[in-house]
């Protein structure tokens, strides 16, 4: 009879399947899911995954603890027929991998959602089953699969992600990848057997975990009673009996054992007791369980059974324990007190209290703070993900609340110590100085609300900020060689960070080397590479030991400088000198000395040559962003390694700053350091106080008059340019702007003959004529001269000095590099980055977009979008209009999402430097 009912179920029909598939895939929905922040084993993403109604009258939808998600979530269900219903968490188990989010039953306008069986006896060895879901994002897959095993030991996926233990899990050779995570596993009956979990990558083996304690959980959720979960924070494993015989399992245990439980194969051990548990000193790793409560045992189920009942209740065990039994009195401790329930945003940085899921990973106490994500103060002072706070101030922090109220305490601008460790490295205790930040970001605290399903939020009190610099003073170290004693007190170091992503940037920590330029007014100048845009903090380091905080002040539109400020009364009586540029350019061959200081802040300098003079010819970036141009610069040969300096004469004259450049290669960049002519340094001083560049906004790049020829150019004109560079070289348009105002009369490939009726061949020539005003240009185009009249237009050199974060991405005016690059309009908001699990992110809104237009509703500027976004206030999704960069528009619908992602600006302000305030 066992055989033919094994057969009826392998060979069921196909109609059967087909009727049961029929009855329950509209119970079953796909759920995209929204991770907000960085939380315990968890990272901010998007992804998508399954999930099934088990109460269709309630609103309640069974899935996984992984898609129902430890900390903040935003999750929407799709439904059979593409409607899609927004869902609440409910619950998540501490340690199985099960969840529950509900919904409102009246969102559901065009379909009856019918609720699934659950059954948690239902499942034997052998049975057909099939797997509905979403593989691989696949709305409504297929799988199926034959039961394989029931008692196979929780999967590990490795640390530090999360990891069930302590129950059995089912297996078969389903194939189930991503998007399949919170399947139902259905019998030919339509009842679910389990629930799919995970599954290997390189085989075809799922796994599904039991739905005994899920059923549990559920009905205790449906009669509104808690749902009481006790652990003693050890981790049990199934071990075959052979296994447990050597690990001190007596013959006396494994005969009683094997008649009560003839069907099973082993036993529990103890695989971990975590330090200071509850069965810490008592538990040891080996012990073979027998008993418990007097009772025999052989199973998960059994023990969890008993934990959940008698949390803070005394409990018997027994343990075979290297062949001897040994009695065991301990009492269960509340599963959910060592479960985190609320974090703290500051900083930029996510922290709150360790789990116990994390720190059975690691062998370490529950203690301490966890760095979820160190964000920008943190990891500036190399403090990372999963470390552990201990102490602030030589205060210990045990608890989020401990954490909260010291962070509300701290100045803006404050030093603070933190002791602290890194989880793979427990035993080292290590202490750093973090400079504490409220001017970047917000200080939040926020606590899970399970009857809301959000997460309620406390916003610390603003303050004011008012950063308290003492005067530093410092000597200056006597340096070995001469020509670095001199430039010593010119040369300083300069550190910028970068709190938030614009204009293209690539990373968010620059150090570089800076000249003085002006003693009285603290003003120093650097290349681009290290301070690439005007919104972060610059600190200015003099003789290696004295820092004292910068601002940007200035950014040249065109080359390769920036021009940051200090206070001069900072830094006491710290011997400073301002360089004395030369204006002449050195020849190839000519004996230079590179004088620099490297990361270390040490001096560096050697005695070298000039090697070449090289153009810069920018190429076009994936990631709009500033390019040096129309310049040529010097390469030295054999430089030593260093952040930058200056290339000078024996008497320490300038001749050049030793910059780095940005060189862009494909999807990545390179950098490359290079002389930059000290008349740059100089037209950079004179234009800052007007903040007024004429630019022609064509990119000039040298061509040979051997291939000039070929082009049309005359044996006249060839005789004429070439005796002005015995490189015998001409100019000849590489890209023009679409804000240049010649964008209509200039084409790429056009060969410079003359401007304003001399010939030209030089770069500098040509942008010194641009300077003054406007000029009358002869080109030489499919063989003929054509001469056109242009005007330069003026760019600023202030920078990016607002930004609109919304939607988790952050929106600034469109940077020129669109238009010097992409030949795009300066029309619209340009959203240059957006974070991950963010509703940007979700909506699949796309950095470098140009937003045009939102609900129909036109956008020719940053202040557009913000005025539109201050005076809509709906649920409803919003309509993007939007340009890519190669001009493609799109129609992207974005939801909104003002409690995880609330808007506000970020803006340079005269008063307070850069500060946030609310939309």
């Amino acid at each position: 009879m066992i055989w033919l009912f094994l057969l009826n179920l392998v060979f069921a029909k196909p109609t059967d399947w087909e009727q049961t598939i029929d009855k329950v895939s509209k119970g079953i929905v796909s759920i995209r899911i929204s991770s907000n922040r960085y939380f315990d084993t968890e990272s901010t993403s998007v992804g998508v995954a399954t999930g099934f109604v088990v109460d269709a009258e309630r609103g309640i939808i069974l899935t996984n603890r992984h898609v129902v998600e430890p900390g903040p979530v935003t999750s929407y269900a799709v439904l059979l027929n593409n409607e899609e219903i927004p869902l609440k968490p409910m619950y998540r188990d501490p340690v199985h991998d099960f969840g529950f989010y509900s919904y409102d039953p009246a969102k559901v306008k065009h379909m009856e959602l019918p609720a699934l069986e659950l059954c948690p006896d239902c499942a034997k060895v052998g049975m057909d089953i099939r797997l509905i879901g979403n593989d691989a994002g696949e709305k409504i897959s297929i799988l199926p699969a034959t039961l394989a095993r029931l008692d196979r030991n929780a999967p590990n996926y490795g640390r530090p992600r999360y990891n069930d233990f302590n129950t059995f899990y089912f297996q078969a050779a389903a194939g189930s990848s991503g998007g399949s995570s919170g399947s139902p596993v259905l019998d030919i009956e339509g009842r679910v057997v389990a629930l799919n979990a995970g599954g290997k990558t390189r085989a075809a083996s799922s796994f599904f975990l039991p739905l005994n304690r899920v059923q549990r959980a559920f009905q205790l959720l449906t009669s509104g009673e808690e749902i009481s979960r006790g652990t003693l924070q050890t981790h049990l494993v199934h071990r075959p009996y052979d296994e447990a015989t050597r690990l001190g399992l007596r013959a006396e245990s494994e005969t009683q054992l094997r008649e009560a439980f003839p069907r099973r194969d082993g036993v529990l051990v103890v695989k971990h007791v975590n330090p200071k548990g509850p069965a810490d000193g008592k538990l040891r790793s080996g012990d073979v369980l027998i008993r418990l409560n007097g009772q025999l045992i052989s199973d998960f189920l059994s023990v969890e059974q008993v934990l959940d009942e008698s949390v803070g209740k005394s409990i018997r065990l027994e343990v075979d324990r290297g062949g001897k039994a040994v009695q065991i009195e301990v009492v269960p401790q509340d599963l959910h007190s060592i479960t985190p329930d609320s974090f703290v945003d500051g900083c930029g940085g996510t922290f709150h209290q360790l789990s116990y899921q994390t720190a059975r990973h690691y062998n370490v106490p529950i203690e301490g703070i966890f760095v979820a994500f160190p964000g920008y103060c943190f990891s500036k002072s190399s403090i990372y993900r999963s470390t552990i706070i201990a102490k602030i101030n030589g205060q210990s922090v045990s608890t989020v609340e401990d954490f909260w109220k010291l962070a509300q305490g701290f100045a803006h601008g404050e030093k603070i110590q933190v002791h602290h460790f890194s989880l793979g490295e427990s035993y080292r205790m290590r202490r750093s100085v973090v400079t504490w930040d409220r001017k970047w970001f917000p200080l939040i605290k926020w606590q899970r609300n399970d009857v809301q399903g959000q997460w309620d939020k406390e916003k610390a009190a603003d303050i004011a900020i008012k950063a308290q610099q003492e005067v530093v003073n410092t000597k200056h170290p006597r340096w070995p060689n001469r020509i670095e004693r001199k430039l010593a007190p010119s040369l300083v170091t300069v550190d910028f960070t970068i709190p938030y992503r614009v204009e293209g940037v690539y990373g968010t920590e620059y150090r570089g080397t800076g000249v003085i330029v002006d003693v009285e007014k603290g003003l120093v100048m650097v290349d681009r590479d290290t301070v690439p845009v005007a919104l972060g903090d610059v600190h200015i380091i003099f003789a290696g030991d004295a820092r004292v905080p910068g601002e940007v002040v200035w950014l040249h539109p065109e080359h390769n400088v920036a021009i940051v400020k200090y206070d001069p009364a900072t830094i006491g009586d710290t011997p400073v000198k301002q360089v004395k540029l030369i204006d002449k350019t050195p020849k190839v061959g000519q004996n230079i000395f590179l004088v620099g200081r490297n990361r270390n802040f040490e001096m560096v300098s050697k005695k070298s040559k000039i090697n070449n003079h090289l153009d810069i010819v920018p190429r076009r970036p994936r990631v709009p962003l500033f390019q040096d141009s129309n310049l040529t610069v010097y390469e030295v040969d054999g430089a030593p390694p260093t952040v930058g300096g200056v290339l000078a004469d024996k008497r320490g004259r300038v001749y050049a700053l030793w910059a780095s450049f940005v060189k862009v290669k494909g999807r990545n960049n390179d950098y490359k350091k290079y002389g930059l002519p000290s008349f740059v340094l100089q037209e950079a001083l004179d234009h800052y106080k007007t903040d007024d560049v004429p630019v022609l906004g064509v990119f000039w790049q040298h061509l040979s008059i051997v291939e000039a020829r070929k082009f049309g150019l005359t044996d006249e004109q060839a005789i004429t340019l070439g005796k002005l560079d015995p490189r015998r070289r001409v100019l000849t348009v590489q890209r023009v702007s679409k804000k240049s105002k010649g964008y209509d009369k200039i084409q790429v490939g056009d060969i410079l003959l003359e401007a304003n009726g001399e010939p030209v061949v030089a770069l500098r020539d040509v942008q010194t004529m641009v300077r003054s005003g406007d000029v009358t240009i002869k080109l030489l185009r499919n063989g003929k001269a054509v001469t056109v009249k242009l005007s330069p237009e003026s760019r600023s050199g202030l920078g990016v000095r607002r930004v609109l974060f919304f939607g988790g991405g952050l929106f600034h005016d469109v940077p020129i590099s669109v238009a010097d690059y992409w030949a795009g309009d300066l029309t619209g908001a340009y959203l240059t980055w957006c974070a991950r699990g963010a509703p940007c992110s979700r909506d699949s809104l796309s950095s470098t977009s140009r937003i045009v237009s939102v609900n129909d509703t036109e956008i020719k500027n940053l202040d557009d979008l913000a005025l539109f976004l201050k005076n809509t206030n709906t649920e409803k999704p919003l309509r993007f209009s939007v340009l890519s960069l190669r001009g493609v528009p799109d129609t992207i619908t974005l939801r909104r999402d003002d409690l995880y992602w609330p808007s506000w600006w970020i803006e340079l302000t005269k008063k307070d430097g850069w500060r946030i305030r609310d939309l």
